[in-house]
């Protein structure tokens, strides 16, 4: 059966978005470093993947692509499945040690705020293992992450954003950025007397002390 000219058309189009779509997405790479984690890298291949319609087959066939470092050597030598789901979960059960869930369920259990670093290093270090539970099917709910988040803050930053009751971790850094600039503010506006620490009597007035140091002869 022949095509009309507007079924080419319509061929050529698909074929055209579909290169553009393959030029244009930037796919994730792995190489088994210790910031990397498995499930969150084929979480990403997938969306890429899905972006350019590639098939299950494609998905295996691009695979070694997106390896390097040691996850490539392991990659070269490693026995290929005979399918997508196969495959996947062969590699996943490769670079993800035994204990590895529990590891991380305590590795945010006891993340904190360190001394010397910043709130946004912080937030996206809890993040990152919130999306590392997540790859692993533990999740949590928003509130959760915000109290998560707010009991690993120390002293009067605690106090601060506690107070103004964070409900998600977005909701963590507004009310965390509006904290710090409460501090900022209050820095700037002079303080009495009592809070520091002077006696008002103690104050030299500059008036005064041009009329003591002008005395006519």
């Amino acid at each position: 059966m022949s095509l009309s000219a507007t079924d080419l058309t319509e061929a050529f189009v698909k074929a055209q978005n579909n290169i553009a779509s393959r030029a244009q997405v930037k796919m994730p790479r792995f190489g088994n470093k210790e910031d990397e984690e498995i499930g969150i890298f084929f979480d990403k291949y997938e969306i890429a993947a899905t972006a350019q319609n590639w098939s299950e087959e494609e998905k295996m066939k691009m695979l070694p692509l997106s390896m390097y470092g040691s996850a490539e050597s392991w990659y070269i030598h490693h026995e290929r499945e005979n399918t997508w789901t196969k495959e996947k979960e062969a590699v996943i059960k490769n670079f993800r040690p035994v204990g590895y869930t529990e590891y991380k369920r305590k590795a945010l259990e006891r993340r904190v705020m360190q001394r010397g670093e910043s709130v946004k290093q912080y937030y996206e270090d809890v993040i990152h293992l919130y999306n590392i539970l997540a790859s692993l099917d533990i999740t949590y709910t928003e509130q959760e992450k915000a109290d998560k988040l707010l009991s690993g803050l120390h002293g009067e930053m605690y106090k601060c954003v506690a107070m103004m009751n964070p409900t998600s971790p977005q909701d963590f850094l507004l009310k965390v950025t509006k904290a710090i600039d409460i501090e900022i503010k209050t820095e700037k506006k002079p303080r009495p007397f009592k809070e520091q620490n002077m006696d008002p009597i103690s104050i030299i007035d500059p008036i005064q002390e041009f009329h003591k140091s002008f005395k006519l002869e």
